[in-house]
């Protein structure tokens, strides 16, 4: 039983070898352009952050309340005169800015080099084509193309011998 499933996967990694050598090359692939992707880059935080008052403007009184330290106005002074909100610049927003000029510069960076390896795959393309279809064209091309040919039947050969070593192994082994 294992001498014929040993001789069975034998035969088929034979024939397996035999098709790859035979195939044929593949006409070669037109050159795509590629687009750099942004570098991570964290979240924009907001412009502006409120700027926070633990007295009111108004009176001077102490304020508690969070939306009156927003609002920079006490719960009486509101109602009469409104709120005095007040924001200032966020110094992370920035930060951030910075952070995404530099990321900007890198994908340029990148993008350059993309190109230039675009133009260099273009302007090799044709010559790649037509050494291709000159060894397409050639007594050696010929001769790989019938090689596969024979090759193929042997392979599907090989499974089948395979696949029926290991069901005659499992029924009657």
């Amino acid at each position: 039983m294992a001498v014929a499933l040993l001789s069975s996967l034998v035969w088929f990694v034979v024939s397996a070898v035999l098709f790859g050598r035979h195939l044929d090359y593949r006409r070669p692939r037109r050159p795509h352009r590629t687009v750099a992707k942004l570098g991570h880059v964290r979240r924009e935080p907001p412009r502006q952050i409120p700027l926070l008052s633990r007295v009111c403007v108004i009176c001077g009184r102490q304020l508690t309340n969070g939306e009156s330290m927003r609002a920079r106005v006490g719960s009486t002074c509101i109602k009469r005169y409104g709120p005095r909100y007040a924001h200032q610049v966020n110094p992370d927003h920035g930060v951030w800015v910075a952070e995404m000029v530099r990321a900007r510069a890198d994908q340029a960076e990148r993008q350059a080099r993309l190109n230039v390896e675009f133009d260099r795959a273009t302007a090799a393309y044709p010559g790649l084509v037509a050494a291709w279809e000159a060894e397409r064209a050639s007594e050696t091309g010929r001769l790989r193309r019938d090689a596969r040919r024979r090759a193929a039947p042997m392979l599907v050969s090989s499974i089948a011998a395979c696949l029926a070593s290991v069901v005659v192994a499992e029924f009657f082994g």
